[in-house]
Protein backbone atom coordinates (compact mmCIF):
# COMPACT_ATOMS: atom_id res chain seq x y z
CA UNK A 1 0.00 0.00 0.00
CA UNK A 2 1.09 3.29 -1.14
CA UNK A 3 1.40 6.15 1.51
CA UNK A 4 2.37 9.49 0.98
CA UNK A 5 4.93 11.36 2.68
CA UNK A 6 3.86 14.85 1.82
CA UNK A 7 2.47 16.84 4.50
CA UNK A 8 -1.09 17.90 4.14
CA UNK A 9 -2.57 21.07 4.75
CA UNK A 10 -5.86 21.81 5.33
CA UNK A 11 -7.39 25.32 4.45
CA UNK A 12 -10.34 26.54 5.87
CA UNK A 13 -13.06 27.15 3.54
CA UNK A 14 -14.68 31.01 3.18
CA UNK A 15 -18.02 31.71 2.44
CA UNK A 16 -17.39 32.99 -1.10
CA UNK A 17 -15.64 29.80 -1.90
CA UNK A 18 -18.45 27.98 -0.87
CA UNK A 19 -20.62 29.65 -2.89
CA UNK A 20 -18.68 29.73 -6.04
CA UNK A 21 -18.56 26.01 -5.38
CA UNK A 22 -22.08 25.36 -5.40
CA UNK A 23 -23.35 27.39 -8.39
CA UNK A 24 -20.47 25.81 -10.71
CA UNK A 25 -22.00 22.26 -9.30
CA UNK A 26 -25.64 23.70 -10.71
CA UNK A 27 -23.73 24.65 -14.12
CA UNK A 28 -22.22 21.27 -14.05
CA UNK A 29 -25.77 19.88 -13.69
CA UNK A 30 -28.06 21.42 -15.20
CA UNK A 31 -25.59 21.23 -18.79
CA UNK A 32 -23.56 17.78 -18.12
CA UNK A 33 -26.08 14.84 -17.56
CA UNK A 34 -24.25 12.78 -14.57
CA UNK A 35 -22.30 9.88 -14.86
CA UNK A 36 -21.77 6.80 -12.86
CA UNK A 37 -19.03 7.24 -10.32
CA UNK A 38 -17.03 3.91 -11.13
CA UNK A 39 -17.30 4.48 -14.85
CA UNK A 40 -13.54 4.96 -15.69
CA UNK A 41 -12.40 4.58 -19.17
CA UNK A 42 -8.73 5.23 -20.55
CA UNK A 43 -7.26 8.09 -22.45
CA UNK A 44 -8.02 6.06 -25.58
CA UNK A 45 -11.00 5.32 -24.97
CA UNK A 46 -12.23 8.95 -24.87
CA UNK A 47 -10.45 10.09 -27.65
CA UNK A 48 -12.15 7.33 -30.09
CA UNK A 49 -15.20 8.53 -28.48
CA UNK A 50 -14.84 12.33 -29.34
CA UNK A 51 -13.57 10.97 -32.74
CA UNK A 52 -16.80 9.57 -33.67
CA UNK A 53 -19.04 12.23 -32.12
CA UNK A 54 -17.09 14.48 -34.22
CA UNK A 55 -17.49 12.82 -37.50
CA UNK A 56 -21.67 12.01 -36.90
CA UNK A 57 -21.90 15.64 -36.01
CA UNK A 58 -20.21 16.84 -39.30
CA UNK A 59 -22.64 14.50 -41.27
CA UNK A 60 -25.87 15.65 -39.60
CA UNK A 61 -24.16 19.56 -40.37
CA UNK A 62 -23.39 18.76 -43.78
CA UNK A 63 -26.97 17.28 -44.58
CA UNK A 64 -28.21 20.32 -42.51
CA UNK A 65 -26.16 23.02 -44.79
CA UNK A 66 -27.44 21.27 -47.95
CA UNK A 67 -31.34 20.96 -47.13
CA UNK A 68 -30.87 25.00 -46.09
CA UNK A 69 -29.12 25.56 -49.65
CA UNK A 70 -31.71 23.96 -51.71
CA UNK A 71 -34.53 26.09 -49.83
CA UNK A 72 -32.22 29.39 -49.67
CA UNK A 73 -31.95 28.91 -53.66
CA UNK A 74 -35.54 28.72 -53.80
CA UNK A 75 -36.79 31.27 -51.73
CA UNK A 76 -35.83 34.84 -52.39
CA UNK A 77 -35.76 38.43 -50.22
CA UNK A 78 -37.04 38.45 -46.28
CA UNK A 79 -38.16 34.47 -46.87
CA UNK A 80 -34.39 33.82 -46.44
CA UNK A 81 -34.02 35.51 -43.60
CA UNK A 82 -37.20 34.27 -42.06
CA UNK A 83 -36.46 30.31 -42.55
CA UNK A 84 -33.17 30.68 -40.73
CA UNK A 85 -34.44 33.24 -38.06
CA UNK A 86 -37.20 31.02 -37.26
CA UNK A 87 -35.14 28.11 -37.16
CA UNK A 88 -32.86 29.42 -34.44
CA UNK A 89 -35.27 30.18 -32.11
CA UNK A 90 -36.90 26.76 -32.03
CA UNK A 91 -33.60 25.79 -30.94
CA UNK A 92 -33.37 28.13 -28.42
CA UNK A 93 -36.51 27.46 -27.17
CA UNK A 94 -35.85 24.11 -27.18
CA UNK A 95 -32.80 24.31 -25.14
CA UNK A 96 -34.41 26.37 -22.94
CA UNK A 97 -37.29 23.86 -22.23
CA UNK A 98 -34.64 20.88 -21.64
CA UNK A 99 -32.27 22.71 -19.26
CA UNK A 100 -32.50 21.38 -15.77
CA UNK A 101 -32.48 25.30 -14.19
CA UNK A 102 -36.36 24.15 -13.42
CA UNK A 103 -36.15 24.25 -9.92
CA UNK A 104 -34.94 28.12 -9.18
CA UNK A 105 -37.31 30.85 -9.86
CA UNK A 106 -34.89 32.88 -11.76
CA UNK A 107 -34.12 30.29 -14.36
CA UNK A 108 -38.14 30.86 -14.94
CA UNK A 109 -38.59 34.20 -15.34
CA UNK A 110 -35.56 34.42 -17.52
CA UNK A 111 -36.64 31.60 -19.95
CA UNK A 112 -40.42 33.56 -19.77
CA UNK A 113 -38.43 37.03 -20.92
CA UNK A 114 -36.34 35.17 -23.62
CA UNK A 115 -39.62 33.07 -24.95
CA UNK A 116 -41.73 36.38 -25.30
CA UNK A 117 -38.84 38.21 -27.08
CA UNK A 118 -38.24 35.45 -29.64
CA UNK A 119 -42.10 34.93 -29.86
CA UNK A 120 -42.09 38.54 -30.35
CA UNK A 121 -39.74 38.46 -32.97
CA UNK A 122 -41.45 35.87 -34.74
CA UNK A 123 -44.48 37.36 -35.84
CA UNK A 124 -43.00 40.46 -37.57
CA UNK A 125 -41.03 38.17 -39.49
CA UNK A 126 -44.07 36.32 -40.48
CA UNK A 127 -45.66 39.95 -40.71
CA UNK A 128 -43.06 40.68 -43.64
CA UNK A 129 -42.99 37.53 -45.10
CA UNK A 130 -47.10 37.65 -46.00
CA UNK A 131 -46.13 41.41 -47.45
CA UNK A 132 -43.42 39.83 -49.78
CA UNK A 133 -45.85 37.15 -50.72
CA UNK A 134 -48.69 39.37 -51.51
CA UNK A 135 -46.07 42.16 -53.87
CA UNK A 136 -46.32 41.24 -57.48
CA UNK A 137 -42.88 39.21 -58.80
CA UNK A 138 -40.32 41.26 -60.75
CA UNK A 139 -41.63 40.17 -64.28
CA UNK A 140 -44.99 41.81 -63.26
CA UNK A 141 -42.88 45.07 -63.07
CA UNK A 142 -40.27 44.59 -66.19
CA UNK A 143 -44.17 43.74 -68.54
CA UNK A 144 -45.66 46.55 -67.05
CA UNK A 145 -42.50 48.76 -67.55
CA UNK A 146 -42.33 47.88 -71.14
CA UNK A 147 -45.67 48.07 -72.06
CA UNK A 148 -45.28 51.61 -71.66
CA UNK A 149 -42.52 51.62 -74.59
CA UNK A 150 -43.50 50.32 -78.29
CA UNK A 151 -40.92 48.16 -80.16
CA UNK A 152 -38.33 49.36 -82.12
CA UNK A 153 -40.58 48.67 -85.68
CA UNK A 154 -43.37 51.04 -83.99
CA UNK A 155 -41.46 53.55 -83.09
CA UNK A 156 -39.43 54.28 -86.05
CA UNK A 157 -42.90 54.50 -87.66
CA UNK A 158 -44.95 56.06 -85.35
CA UNK A 159 -42.15 58.97 -84.52
CA UNK A 160 -42.39 61.19 -87.91
CA UNK A 161 -46.16 61.51 -87.14
CA UNK A 162 -45.39 62.67 -83.91
CA UNK A 163 -42.83 65.57 -84.48
CA UNK A 164 -45.35 66.39 -87.32
CA UNK A 165 -48.63 66.85 -84.99
CA UNK A 166 -46.32 68.57 -82.29
CA UNK A 167 -46.43 65.49 -79.67
CA UNK A 168 -49.83 66.69 -77.97
CA UNK A 169 -51.01 62.94 -77.05
CA UNK A 170 -49.74 61.80 -73.47
CA UNK A 171 -48.55 58.93 -74.85
CA UNK A 172 -46.38 60.45 -77.67
CA UNK A 173 -44.68 62.09 -74.90
CA UNK A 174 -43.83 58.60 -73.26
CA UNK A 175 -42.79 57.42 -76.80
CA UNK A 176 -40.36 59.95 -77.28
CA UNK A 177 -38.79 60.13 -74.00
CA UNK A 178 -35.89 57.41 -74.43
CA UNK A 179 -34.78 58.67 -77.45
CA UNK A 180 -31.36 60.77 -76.61
CA UNK A 181 -30.32 62.48 -79.37
CA UNK A 182 -26.70 63.92 -79.22
CA UNK A 183 -26.46 67.65 -79.03
CA UNK A 184 -24.69 69.16 -82.27
CA UNK A 185 -21.66 71.36 -81.62
CA UNK A 186 -21.87 75.06 -82.79
CA UNK A 187 -20.42 76.15 -86.38
CA UNK A 188 -18.05 78.16 -84.93
CA UNK A 189 -16.47 75.72 -82.96
CA UNK A 190 -14.89 73.54 -85.79
CA UNK A 191 -11.57 72.39 -85.96
CA UNK A 192 -10.13 73.23 -89.33
CA UNK A 193 -6.43 72.30 -89.89
CA UNK A 194 -4.46 73.89 -93.01
CA UNK A 195 -1.18 72.79 -94.28
CA UNK A 196 1.02 75.76 -93.24
CA UNK A 197 3.89 73.49 -93.60
CA UNK A 198 3.51 71.27 -96.49
CA UNK A 199 4.30 67.84 -95.83
CA UNK A 200 7.21 66.25 -97.77
CA UNK A 201 6.72 63.70 -100.85
CA UNK A 202 7.58 60.41 -100.25
CA UNK A 203 8.92 60.32 -103.75
CA UNK A 204 11.19 63.14 -103.60
CA UNK A 205 13.73 63.45 -100.71
CA UNK A 206 13.59 66.08 -98.33
CA UNK A 207 17.23 67.39 -97.04
CA UNK A 208 15.47 69.20 -94.21
CA UNK A 209 13.83 66.09 -93.13
CA UNK A 210 17.28 63.88 -93.21
CA UNK A 211 18.73 66.35 -91.22
CA UNK A 212 16.29 66.17 -88.66
CA UNK A 213 16.53 62.40 -88.36
CA UNK A 214 20.34 62.70 -88.14
CA UNK A 215 20.20 65.26 -85.46
CA UNK A 216 17.35 64.19 -83.15
CA UNK A 217 16.81 60.65 -84.53
CA UNK A 218 13.73 58.35 -84.44
CA UNK A 219 13.14 58.89 -80.67
CA UNK A 220 11.98 62.28 -81.14
CA UNK A 221 8.98 61.28 -84.26
CA UNK A 222 10.71 64.08 -86.54
CA UNK A 223 8.68 62.36 -89.43
CA UNK A 224 4.98 63.67 -88.11
CA UNK A 225 6.70 67.19 -87.16
CA UNK A 226 4.99 68.93 -90.04
CA UNK A 227 1.61 67.60 -89.26
CA UNK A 228 2.10 67.74 -85.41
CA UNK A 229 2.86 71.99 -86.12
CA UNK A 230 -0.18 72.35 -88.31
CA UNK A 231 -2.18 70.97 -85.47
CA UNK A 232 -0.74 73.06 -83.33
CA UNK A 233 -1.59 76.05 -85.78
CA UNK A 234 -5.05 75.02 -85.74
CA UNK A 235 -5.62 74.74 -82.15
CA UNK A 236 -4.34 78.63 -81.72
CA UNK A 237 -7.08 79.62 -83.97
CA UNK A 238 -9.49 77.31 -82.00
CA UNK A 239 -8.83 79.07 -78.66
CA UNK A 240 -8.46 82.61 -79.73
CA UNK A 241 -7.85 85.29 -76.58
CA UNK A 242 -8.40 88.69 -76.36
CA UNK A 243 -7.54 91.78 -73.99
CA UNK A 244 -11.20 92.89 -74.35
CA UNK A 245 -12.19 91.55 -71.10
CA UNK A 246 -9.83 93.98 -68.96
CA UNK A 247 -11.65 96.79 -71.31
CA UNK A 248 -14.90 96.46 -70.31
CA UNK A 249 -16.71 99.37 -68.58
CA UNK A 250 -16.24 99.53 -64.34
CA UNK A 251 -19.68 100.44 -64.63
CA UNK A 252 -20.93 97.18 -63.90
CA UNK A 253 -20.07 96.48 -60.05
CA UNK A 254 -19.62 92.78 -60.24
CA UNK A 255 -16.61 92.89 -62.68
CA UNK A 256 -13.94 95.09 -61.44
CA UNK A 257 -10.57 93.22 -63.11
CA UNK A 258 -8.11 95.55 -64.44
CA UNK A 259 -5.03 96.06 -66.57
CA UNK A 260 -3.28 96.76 -63.09
CA UNK A 261 -4.75 93.56 -61.52
CA UNK A 262 -3.88 91.48 -63.91
CA UNK A 263 0.20 92.78 -63.84
CA UNK A 264 0.73 92.25 -60.47
CA UNK A 265 -1.06 88.73 -60.31
CA UNK A 266 1.03 87.80 -63.59
CA UNK A 267 4.10 89.18 -61.87
CA UNK A 268 3.52 86.71 -58.48
CA UNK A 269 2.86 84.18 -60.69
CA UNK A 270 6.56 84.20 -62.23
CA UNK A 271 8.33 84.78 -58.37
CA UNK A 272 6.79 81.85 -57.56
CA UNK A 273 7.44 80.04 -60.35
CA UNK A 274 10.82 81.00 -60.99
CA UNK A 275 11.97 81.74 -57.16
CA UNK A 276 10.03 80.21 -55.32
CA UNK A 277 9.63 76.23 -57.09
CA UNK A 278 11.85 76.11 -59.81
CA UNK A 279 9.25 75.17 -62.11
CA UNK A 280 9.85 75.25 -65.74
CA UNK A 281 9.15 77.90 -68.51
CA UNK A 282 6.32 75.39 -70.19
CA UNK A 283 4.09 75.50 -67.25
CA UNK A 284 4.58 79.59 -66.62
CA UNK A 285 3.43 79.61 -69.85
CA UNK A 286 0.45 77.02 -69.72
CA UNK A 287 -0.36 78.79 -66.42
CA UNK A 288 -0.76 82.35 -68.28
CA UNK A 289 -2.92 80.81 -71.26
CA UNK A 290 -5.53 79.10 -68.69
CA UNK A 291 -5.52 82.54 -66.65
CA UNK A 292 -6.29 84.39 -69.85
CA UNK A 293 -8.97 81.99 -70.89
CA UNK A 294 -10.89 81.80 -67.59
CA UNK A 295 -11.14 85.37 -66.94
CA UNK A 296 -12.15 86.07 -70.14
CA UNK A 297 -15.11 83.47 -70.04
CA UNK A 298 -15.66 85.10 -66.45
CA UNK A 299 -16.04 88.27 -68.19
CA UNK A 300 -18.77 87.00 -69.94
CA UNK A 301 -20.98 86.39 -67.04
CA UNK A 302 -19.66 88.80 -64.41
CA UNK A 303 -21.44 87.62 -61.65
CA UNK A 304 -19.18 84.41 -61.38
CA UNK A 305 -15.70 86.14 -60.35
CA UNK A 306 -14.65 88.80 -58.24
CA UNK A 307 -11.54 90.62 -57.44
CA UNK A 308 -10.83 88.95 -54.25
CA UNK A 309 -10.53 85.87 -55.65
CA UNK A 310 -8.13 87.41 -58.76
CA UNK A 311 -5.20 85.36 -56.37
CA UNK A 312 -7.24 82.07 -55.75
CA UNK A 313 -7.84 81.98 -59.45
CA UNK A 314 -3.77 82.12 -60.31
CA UNK A 315 -3.12 79.63 -57.93
CA UNK A 316 -6.04 77.30 -59.23
CA UNK A 317 -3.90 77.85 -62.77
CA UNK A 318 -0.61 77.57 -60.94
CA UNK A 319 -1.67 74.28 -59.50
CA UNK A 320 -3.26 73.10 -63.07
CA UNK A 321 -0.18 73.92 -64.91
CA UNK A 322 2.04 72.15 -63.08
CA UNK A 323 -0.07 68.91 -62.84
CA UNK A 324 -0.10 69.20 -66.90
CA UNK A 325 3.83 69.86 -67.54
CA UNK A 326 5.62 69.00 -64.39
CA UNK A 327 6.53 65.43 -63.26
CA UNK A 328 5.68 67.11 -59.47
CA UNK A 329 3.08 69.50 -58.72
CA UNK A 330 3.73 71.60 -55.80
CA UNK A 331 1.46 70.78 -52.32
CA UNK A 332 -1.65 72.60 -51.99
CA UNK A 333 -0.63 73.38 -48.53
CA UNK A 334 2.71 75.34 -49.80
CA UNK A 335 -0.37 77.24 -52.12
CA UNK A 336 -2.13 78.35 -49.79
CA UNK A 337 1.10 79.02 -47.37
CA UNK A 338 1.63 81.50 -50.64
CA UNK A 339 -1.44 83.31 -50.42
CA UNK A 340 -0.52 83.60 -46.39
CA UNK A 341 -3.54 81.91 -45.77
CA UNK A 342 -6.16 83.38 -47.28
CA UNK A 343 -7.87 80.16 -48.24
CA UNK A 344 -8.60 77.00 -47.46
CA UNK A 345 -7.55 73.93 -49.31
CA UNK A 346 -11.16 73.12 -50.09
CA UNK A 347 -11.32 76.61 -51.99
CA UNK A 348 -9.01 75.79 -54.06
CA UNK A 349 -10.26 72.67 -54.92
CA UNK A 350 -13.73 74.29 -56.14
CA UNK A 351 -11.58 76.96 -57.65
CA UNK A 352 -9.83 74.02 -59.63
CA UNK A 353 -12.88 71.88 -60.76
CA UNK A 354 -14.60 75.60 -61.57
CA UNK A 355 -11.89 76.41 -64.01
CA UNK A 356 -11.89 72.96 -65.54
CA UNK A 357 -15.79 72.76 -65.99
CA UNK A 358 -15.90 76.04 -67.42
CA UNK A 359 -12.94 75.68 -70.05
CA UNK A 360 -14.56 72.08 -70.64
CA UNK A 361 -11.25 70.26 -70.00
CA UNK A 362 -9.90 71.73 -73.06
CA UNK A 363 -6.44 72.89 -71.76
CA UNK A 364 -4.40 72.00 -74.71
CA UNK A 365 -4.09 75.72 -76.62
CA UNK A 366 -0.06 75.82 -77.64
CA UNK A 367 2.26 78.14 -76.44
CA UNK A 368 4.54 80.49 -77.86
CA UNK A 369 7.37 78.44 -76.27
CA UNK A 370 6.61 75.80 -78.41
CA UNK A 371 6.74 77.50 -81.57
CA UNK A 372 9.66 79.20 -80.84
CA UNK A 373 11.94 76.27 -80.33
CA UNK A 374 10.41 74.94 -83.82
CA UNK A 375 11.25 78.57 -85.38
CA UNK A 376 14.85 78.06 -83.72
CA UNK A 377 15.56 74.46 -85.51
CA UNK A 378 14.73 75.83 -88.45
CA UNK A 379 16.97 78.81 -88.62
CA UNK A 380 19.60 76.72 -87.18
CA UNK A 381 19.63 79.25 -83.77
CA UNK A 382 22.52 79.40 -81.47
CA UNK A 383 22.32 79.19 -78.16
CA UNK A 384 22.23 83.81 -77.87
CA UNK A 385 19.39 83.57 -80.52
CA UNK A 386 17.44 80.92 -78.70
CA UNK A 387 17.88 82.75 -75.53
CA UNK A 388 16.94 86.30 -76.60
CA UNK A 389 13.55 84.69 -77.85
CA UNK A 390 12.78 83.05 -74.61
CA UNK A 391 13.29 86.68 -72.96
CA UNK A 392 11.12 88.41 -75.22
CA UNK A 393 8.44 85.70 -74.85
CA UNK A 394 8.74 86.32 -71.07
CA UNK A 395 8.07 89.69 -71.46
CA UNK A 396 5.27 89.33 -73.70
CA UNK A 397 3.22 87.89 -70.26
CA UNK A 398 3.44 91.11 -69.00
CA UNK A 399 2.14 93.78 -71.66
CA UNK A 400 -1.47 94.79 -72.35
CA UNK A 401 -1.06 94.62 -76.06
CA UNK A 402 0.33 90.92 -76.43
CA UNK A 403 -2.61 89.32 -74.84
CA UNK A 404 -4.64 89.03 -77.77
CA UNK A 405 -1.75 87.87 -80.11
CA UNK A 406 -1.29 84.80 -81.28
CA UNK A 407 1.39 82.45 -79.91
CA UNK A 408 3.17 81.64 -83.05
CA UNK A 409 3.00 85.34 -84.02
CA UNK A 410 4.65 86.28 -80.45
CA UNK A 411 7.72 83.65 -80.84
CA UNK A 412 7.79 84.43 -84.75
CA UNK A 413 8.43 88.05 -83.91
CA UNK A 414 10.82 87.15 -81.47
CA UNK A 415 12.95 85.08 -83.65
CA UNK A 416 12.82 87.77 -86.13
CA UNK A 417 14.32 90.29 -83.70
CA UNK A 418 17.20 88.24 -82.22
CA UNK A 419 18.12 87.35 -85.44
CA UNK A 420 17.91 91.14 -86.18
CA UNK A 421 20.03 92.27 -83.31
CA UNK A 422 22.71 89.62 -83.88
CA UNK A 423 23.42 89.82 -87.16
CA UNK A 424 22.89 93.13 -88.12
CA UNK A 425 24.30 94.75 -91.81
CA UNK A 426 23.23 97.92 -93.22
CA UNK A 427 21.64 97.73 -96.30
CA UNK A 428 20.07 94.17 -96.21
CA UNK A 429 16.61 92.95 -96.53
CA UNK A 430 13.83 91.55 -94.87
CA UNK A 431 14.86 88.01 -96.77
CA UNK A 432 18.52 88.00 -94.76
CA UNK A 433 16.94 88.27 -91.23
CA UNK A 434 14.02 85.74 -92.43
CA UNK A 435 15.81 83.17 -94.35
CA UNK A 436 13.74 80.43 -97.16
CA UNK A 437 13.47 78.00 -94.86
CA UNK A 438 11.09 80.22 -92.09
CA UNK A 439 8.93 81.73 -94.92
CA UNK A 440 7.87 78.55 -96.21
CA UNK A 441 7.91 76.28 -93.07
CA UNK A 442 5.27 79.00 -91.11
CA UNK A 443 2.86 81.27 -91.69
CA UNK A 444 4.36 84.41 -91.87
CA UNK A 445 6.09 85.53 -95.15
CA UNK A 446 6.52 89.07 -95.27
CA UNK A 447 7.42 91.74 -92.73
CA UNK A 448 3.80 93.06 -92.75
CA UNK A 449 2.93 89.77 -91.54
CA UNK A 450 5.07 90.11 -88.49
CA UNK A 451 4.53 93.83 -87.94
CA UNK A 452 2.13 93.47 -85.02
CA UNK A 453 4.20 91.22 -82.77
CA UNK A 454 7.85 93.51 -83.72
CA UNK A 455 5.72 96.55 -82.66
CA UNK A 456 4.78 95.21 -79.49
CA UNK A 457 7.72 93.08 -78.03
CA UNK A 458 10.19 96.18 -79.36
CA UNK A 459 8.04 98.68 -77.25
CA UNK A 460 8.42 96.75 -74.75
CA UNK A 461 12.36 96.43 -75.26
CA UNK A 462 12.27 100.28 -75.19
CA UNK A 463 10.04 100.91 -72.50
CA UNK A 464 12.74 98.44 -69.98
CA UNK A 465 15.33 100.67 -71.12
CA UNK A 466 14.16 104.03 -70.46
CA UNK A 467 13.75 103.01 -67.09
CA UNK A 468 16.73 102.88 -64.26
CA UNK A 469 17.83 99.45 -63.19
CA UNK A 470 16.68 100.18 -59.52
CA UNK A 471 13.38 100.89 -61.04
CA UNK A 472 12.53 98.80 -63.50
CA UNK A 473 9.06 97.62 -61.84
CA UNK A 474 7.40 94.45 -63.39
CA UNK A 475 10.57 93.65 -65.54
CA UNK A 476 12.63 93.59 -62.52
CA UNK A 477 12.77 89.41 -61.87
CA UNK A 478 12.92 88.67 -65.84
CA UNK A 479 15.51 91.18 -66.11
CA UNK A 480 17.84 90.04 -63.66
CA UNK A 481 17.09 86.07 -64.47
CA UNK A 482 18.47 86.62 -68.51
CA UNK A 483 21.39 88.35 -67.45
CA UNK A 484 23.04 85.50 -66.04
CA UNK A 485 25.95 83.69 -68.39
CA UNK A 486 23.84 80.15 -68.93
CA UNK A 487 21.06 82.48 -70.59
CA UNK A 488 23.82 84.36 -72.50
CA UNK A 489 23.38 87.31 -70.76
CA UNK A 490 20.11 88.13 -72.89
CA UNK A 491 18.69 91.14 -70.83
CA UNK A 492 22.35 93.12 -71.01
CA UNK A 493 22.51 92.78 -74.46
CA UNK A 494 19.45 93.56 -75.27
CA UNK A 495 20.22 97.28 -73.32
CA UNK A 496 23.26 97.13 -75.60
CA UNK A 497 21.36 96.91 -78.65
CA UNK A 498 19.40 99.74 -77.99
CA UNK A 499 19.42 101.92 -80.85
CA UNK A 500 18.60 98.86 -83.50
CA UNK A 501 15.67 98.16 -81.34
CA UNK A 502 14.44 101.69 -81.38
CA UNK A 503 14.59 101.52 -85.52
CA UNK A 504 12.75 98.10 -85.18
CA UNK A 505 9.86 100.14 -83.00
CA UNK A 506 10.07 102.95 -85.56
CA UNK A 507 8.74 100.39 -88.33
CA UNK A 508 12.50 99.95 -90.03
CA UNK A 509 11.32 98.22 -93.32
CA UNK A 510 7.77 100.11 -93.76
Amino acid sequence: MYVSTKPTFSIRPTKTSLARQSLSSKMRCSIVPAQPVNSRRSLSQVSNTYSELNTNNDQVQNNVFKRQEQQYRKTTGVTKNVIFKRRSVKKLAVILSESSMNNSTEAETLKQVIVSSLTENVKKLEIAVKDQENKPPIEEKYKKKQSLFTSSSARSTTLPRLLCAGASDPQSRRISSPILRPVPLPMNKQLEILAIEPPSDSKEKDELDEDEQVVYGEIYVMNYIRDIMNLLYALELYYPISNAYLRTSTEAKTWKITFKHRTTLVEWLIQSFYCRFRLSQDSLHVCIQLLDRFLQHCSLLPSTSQQTDLQLIGVATLLLATKLEETQHPAIDDLIFLTDNAYKPTDLKQMERKILQDLQFELNRPTSLQFLRRYSFLSSAADEQHSIGKYLIDLALLDFNCISLKSSLIAASATYISRFILTYVTDEVFDYYWPEELQTMTPYKTYEDLSSGIKALTNILVKISSLSRSSLNEFNLLFKKYGHEHLSCASTFCLQKQKLIQKLANGYYL
